[in-house]
């Protein structure tokens, strides 16, 4: 079942996957693919990228809008998650409802859960994140897993 979307989402997915074309063919290559979903706020996991990329591509194939479109529908057909979902698993975190979570804890969960983080990974992510008390706001921490605002310089 692949929902229908509006104009408005068609233009922001289409000029979304445009910014990702190095080459100004009007195609992006596939390890853009899941870059160009969470630029859109969706957080599908490596392996339900892999999974809407299917076993026929490689890392040096390209594809067009016409082929990336019905990925993206896959993916947000299957309700992989976006921010609001992101920010209330989050809270679960969030001991005193403070809107924060302890960063060691978080620093343990993103380095031994799910699709495990490597130690310099977490630590490019929780960068100038933590106050004074070594907590981090849920909101601020997921639209910055999201997002990829944490690339390593």
């Amino acid at each position: 079942m692949n929902p229908k979307f509006s104009d408005a989402n068609m233009q922001e997915y289409k000029d979304t996957f445009m910014m990702w074309d190095r080459k100004g063919d009007s195609k992006i290559a596939v390890p853009h693919i899941g870059h160009v979903m969470r630029s859109l706020l969706w957080n599908p996991t490596e392996k339900a990228i892999k999974k809407v990329i299917g076993p026929d591509r490689d890392e040096y194939d390209r594809v067009d809008w016409e082929t990336f479109l019905p990925m993206m529908k896959d993916v947000t057909a299957g309700k992989f998650g976006n921010e609001n979902d992101f920010v209330e698993g989050l809270k679960v975190f969030d001991k005193d409802n403070s809107s924060t979570v302890n960063c060691g804890e978080i620093r343990h969960v993103l380095s031994t859960l799910g699709e495990r983080l490597e130690e310099a990974e977490v630590d490019v992510i929780i960068k100038g994140m933590e106050d004074k008390k070594g907590m981090i706001q849920i909101d601020e921490l997921a639209a910055k897993l999201l997002t990829n605002h944490f690339e390593q310089e």
